[in-house]
This record gives structure tokens, C-alpha cells and sequence, in this order.
């Protein structure tokens, strides 16, 4: 009743006793209402105080196994030198474990990866880092042309005489197993659109190796959780097919006195300057490509763009390249090393769990697909059997693993050819599998029973 001036006015001029007597009642009431007010206002913005730090602890619990492991892991992850030493130390530890009768059964990038999940999941490492991003954008692209260096398409075709047919053979195999496991795998819980992009992922490795298995997971923008679960399946199926083809071929010596000469004629004294010297021009080339790839808007081709560039290169000028070829081998395969273990160390127990069994499958009838089909056209073609399973050692494992193959089996002659045609399937693997994945949808749509269970 009496507010602002008016009550300025009473109290000024004075009034009745009665008016001043209603005017105090007014007061009060209007002091015991803003009161109440300020109270309430109070109230509600502690409420929302409480309120906005329960939801924020919410939401850091909830958002990631990751999150929750980066609070909880002994090596924090801004550590850098911790979180480097663990990485560079799992890599070193499968190399060497390797050496060993049960870890070469198991090959050194499994050994690797199995030791980056047992230290996130042990709560050691965290489940993300800067460093986790800096070997797949730093680390893995300067491996591409360190392992290419030697990538001389002309020596290849020269060279490797029925070997090279029968890694063609090889290919072809394995082409068709991609489509076969696509056809009879369920999508699962993955969906259809990641199977598809898992099978050209495991097909470039299966031509190629694992940098081709990378190129192709960049390139198709594949979640590395995915990647991290198909290389721990794709390890253990390789873990027994390597001893399976060991023992499907002879073993009887193949003395080649010129080959022996050859062999030890390519090994060149590696010292510094030749070390120092690869890896500045690895750094030039991921340099060149990675500003062309930028240039014409193709950012998630520049590990394809990387390999032709450098296969390229080493065809035209290979007299230049190749005394960098066992420096670059040496960097190229310790730091692919590293990348096995930064993908263990991306995955977690329970994912690899939920999506490999899915993945181990396709694995299987891929890597099965191409050792059948490989038995019985080579039959046809009349390629030997040590042949064959020489080829299918250099296009499941790489070119190291078919040398290795044939020095163990004493295949003098062949460990040469084997180390190219290897090399070959670096330089076209990546290529043939992005070729392969808008095909996949559409031969799987023409089979009936594929149609089904690719339906949800």
C-alpha cells in the first residue's frame, strides 16, 4: 500500500498515528517477503551448486572406460616419459620374447599388443594419451616408405620368376575369402558397414601386412577400438596358421651356391649415417604427401597416396634407394613394433571379448578360404607345394616372416624372391582392398542367404 515515495513521504512528513501504524505493518510484511524470497533464491542456487557438481562427477564417471581409466592408471596421461618408456618397452619386449620357443609361436605383434591391453587393464597405462594419437598421425606413416625403400616393382617382376605366380595365386585367394566371409559371417553386433571395413582391413593385411591393415583402417575411418580387437584376433589365427603351412611344406635343403652369394651381397653395413639418412627421407616423403593429399582434399588418403608415392620412387631410382633398404627395414619394422602396442593399449578386455569372437571368425574362413583355394589351383597350374606355401607365408605374413620361412627351411634361392614378392604385397595391398570394399555390399545382396544375415 505504501511503497517508494509514499512511504518516504510519511516517514518524512509524518501522518496520523493510525496511517503510521499501517504503514509499519507494510514494511515489515514487505521485509518478511524478501527475506522469504532471498532465502528461496539461496536455496535454489545451492541446489543447483550440488546439483552441477553431482552431474559433472556423473558424467566423468560415465563417459569412457577410457575416462575412468586415465583418473584411475599409475601413469597419468600428460606422463610422457612414462607413458613413451611403457610403449617402447612392450615393443622391445616382443622383439625379444620372440626369440623364445613359445613366443615365436606367437610372433612378436601379438606379444606386443597383449602387453599394451595387460597394462591399461591392469589399471598402468591409461586407456588414452597424446602419445596413443602420435604414433598413429607420426610413428606409422614414417614406417610406410622405411619398409617400401626396397619396393623396386622391376627387380620384383625380374627376380622372383614362379614364385611371383604363385603369389599372384595367393592374392587372388585371398581376395576370394574376403568375399566368402563377408557372405557367411553375421554382422553381429558391428553392423554390416564395420564388417565390410574389417574385411578389407584383414585382406590388405593378408596381401600385404599390418602397415597395409593400417593404411586401409585410415582410409575407411575404421574406430580404433575395432582395430585394436581385429588385429588381437587376426594374431591368434596367424599364431596357428604359420606352423600349419610350415608343416605342409618339405623340408629338404635347396643348395643354391649363387644365391647364398646374392643373399649376402644385398646385407650392407647399417651405422649411423645410413639410419640418420632413411629416416630424413621418410620424414621428406610423409612431408610431400601429406601436403598433396591436403591439397587435393583427400586427407584420408595420404597412407595410399604415401605407398604409391614411395613405390614410385623406389621403381625409378633404385640404385639411390638402395642402400637405405636394411636401415629402413630395421626402423620400419620396430616402429610398426610400437604401433602393436599402442593397439593393445586401445582396447579394452571386455571389448576384445564382445567383438572377437566375431572377428576371429572372419578371420578363420578368410585365411582358410585362401590356403584351399590356393592348394587346388595350384595343383592345376602345377606349382609345388613349398612354392605355394612360401607365397602364402609372404602374403599372410610379410615379406621377414617368408625370408625367415625359407632360411629355416634352407631355401637358399628362394630367400631373395620371397623378401620381393613380400614387398610386392606391400605396394599393391592397399590398393586392392579400397578397390574391394564398394563391391562387397552388392555380392553380398546377390546371395540370398547372405542377404539374411546381413538383416538385423
Amino acid at each position: 500500500m505504501f511503497q517508494g515515495p509514499a512511504r518516504t513521504f510519511i516517514g518524512t512528513y509524518g501522518c496520523t498515528r493510525y496511517q503510521r501504524l499501517r504503514a509499519l505493518a507494510a514494511c515489515r510484511s514487505e521485509t518478511r517477503a524478501e527475506r522469504r524470497a532471498t532465502q528461496r533464491f539461496d536455496a535454489a542456487a545451492s541446489g543447483a551448486r550440488r546439483a552441477s557438481k553431482l552431474g559433472h562427477r556423473r558424467r566423468r564417471l560415465v563417459k569412457t572406460h577410457g575416462a575412468l581409466a586415465i583418473q584411475s592408471s599409475l601413469i597419468q596421461p600428460n606422463n610422457f616419459w612414462g607413458v613413451w618408456s611403457l610403449l617402447i618397452g612392450s615393443a622391445t619386449a616382443g622383439v625379444w620374447f620372440e626369440r623364445t620357443r613359445i613366443g615365436a609361436a606367437l610372433s612378436a605383434p601379438l606379444l606386443s599388443s597383449l602387453l599394451g591391453l595387460a597394462l591399461v587393464n591392469l589399471g598402468i597405462l591409461p586407456a588414452s594419451a597424446p602419445a596413443y594419437q602420435t604414433v598413429s598421425k607420426v610413428v606409422v606413416p614414417l614406417a610406410i616408405p622405411l619398409l617400401l625403400f626396397n619396393a623396386d616393382m622391376r627387380r620384383v617382376f625380374r627376380e622372383t620368376g614362379r614364385l611371383l605366380k604363385a603369389f599372384w595365386i595367393g592374392a587372388l585367394a585371398t581376395v576370394i575369402g574376403t568375399f566368402v566371409a563377408c557372405a557367411l559371417v553375421p554382422p553381429g553386433a558391428i553392423g554390416a558397414d564395420n564388417l565390410y571395413r574389417a574385411a578389407v582391413a584383414l585382406n590388405a593385411r593378408h596381401i600385404g601386412g599390418s602397415v597395409n591393415l593400417v593404411a586401409v583402417a585410415e582410409a575407411t575411418r575404421m574406430e580404433p577400438a575395432l582395430v585394436s580387437a581385429l588385429l588381437a584376433a587376426d594374431n591368434i589365427v596367424l599364431a596357428i596358421y604359420f606352423p600349419l603351412i610350415f608343416a605342409l611344406s618339405s623340408s629338404a635343403a635347396r643348395p643354391d651356391a649363387d644365391a647364398k652369394q646374392a643373399v649376402d651381397g644385398n646385407r650392407r653395413e647399417t651405422d649411423l649415417a645410413m639410419l640418420s639418412l632413411a629416416l630424413a627421407v621418410a620424414f621428406a616423403l610423409c612431408f610431400l604427401s601429406f601436403g598433396i593429399a591436403c591439397w587435393l582434399h583427400l586427407e584420408s588418403f595420404v597412407l595410399p597416396l604415401l605407398t604409391l608415392m614411395i613405390v614410385s620412387l623406389a621403381t625409378l631410382f633404385p640404385r639411390q634407394f638402395q642402400p637405405l633398404q636394411t636401415a629402413g627395414t630395421i626402423l620400419g619394422m620396430f616402429f610398426m613394433q610400437v604401433f602393436f602396442a599402442v593397439t593393445g593399449a586401445l582396447g579394452s578386455i571386455g571389448a576384445v571379448i564382445r567383438t572377437a569372437p566375431l572377428l576371429l571368425l572372419l578371420s578363420v574362413v578368410q585365411v582358410g578360404v585362401h590356403l584351399m583355394v590356393m592348394l587346388i589351383l595350384g595343383r592345376i597350374l602345377g606349382i609345388s607345394r613349398d612354392d605355394l606355401m612360401l607365397a602364402s607365408n609372404a602374403n599372410i605374413g610379410g615379406p621377414s616372416t617368408a625370408a625367415g620361412m625359407a632360411a629355416s627351411k634352407r631355401w637358399t634361392a628362394l630367400i631373395v624372391p620371397a623378401i620381393l614378392i613380400g614387398v610386392c604385397g606391400y605396394a599393391i595391398a592397399t590398393f586392392v582392398s579400397l578397390g574391394c570394399l564398394p563391391l562387397l555390399p552388392y555380392f553380398v545382396r546377390v546371395l540370398p542367404w547372405a542377404s539374411a544375415l546381413q538383416r538385423p
